[in-house]
C-alpha cells in the first residue's frame, strides 16, 4: 500500500540551525503554513503556488525563497503525486549566526568572489556591502534586519 501525505518533513539538526526536507505526494489546495523565524527555502522538485495577503509566488525547482516570518501562507500543490512528489529544502539558521555571518561578509576584504568592493567616488568602500547578485544581497539583508 502506498502512503499518501500532504507533507512529510525530515529534520537534520546542525550546529547553527537545522535543515529540513519537506515532501508532498498528493495534490492539495490552500494548505496553511508559517515559519516563526526567517528561513531559506529552495524548491528541489515539483511546483507550489504560495499566496499571502501581499504575495502570489510560483515556486519552481531552482528557486530560492525567504518567506515572511509569522505570516500565514497558503500553499497549493496541484501536480504532486506518488510518482511526482514535490520536494522543498528549508534551512533554518540561528539568528545570532546570521548576524555574525552578515558582519563577516560585510567587513571582508578577501572574499572577492562573493563581494565586489569598488571605490565609490574615490572613497574606500570598507563598511559597505556590494555584490553582483542582487538576490543574495536582498536575502542577507532581509535575514539580518528582520531577525
Amino acid at each position: 500500500m502506498v502512503e499518501h501525505f500532504i507533507e512529510r518533513g525530515t529534520a537534520y539538526p546542525c550546529r547553527v540551525g537545522k535543515l529540513m526536507m519537506y515532501e508532498t505526494n498528493i495534490s492539495c489546495r490552500n494548505v496553511k503554513f508559517f515559519f516563526e523565524d526567517f528561513v531559506l527555502t529552495l524548491m528541489l522538485a515539483g511546483h507550489k503556488t504560495i499566496t499571502t495577503d501581499h504575495l502570489k509566488f510560483e515556486f519552481f525547482p531552482g528557486t530560492f525563497f525567504i518567506p515572511e516570518r509569522r505570516t500565514i501562507n497558503n500553499v497549493s500543490i496541484p501536480n504532486a503525486s506518488v510518482d511526482n512528489p514535490t520536494k522543498c529544502l528549508v534551512l533554518e539558521l540561528d539568528p545570532s549566526f546570521i548576524q555574525t555571518f552578515y558582519q563577516e561578509i560585510l567587513l571582508s576584504e578577501t572574499d572577492k568572489d562573493i563581494l565586489y568592493q569598488a571605490p565609490i567616488n574615490g572613497h574606500d568602500p570598507k563598511g559597505y556591502f556590494f555584490s553582483n547578485d542582487r538576490f543574495l544581497i536582498a536575502s542577507l539583508v532581509r535575514l539580518y534586519e528582520h531577525q
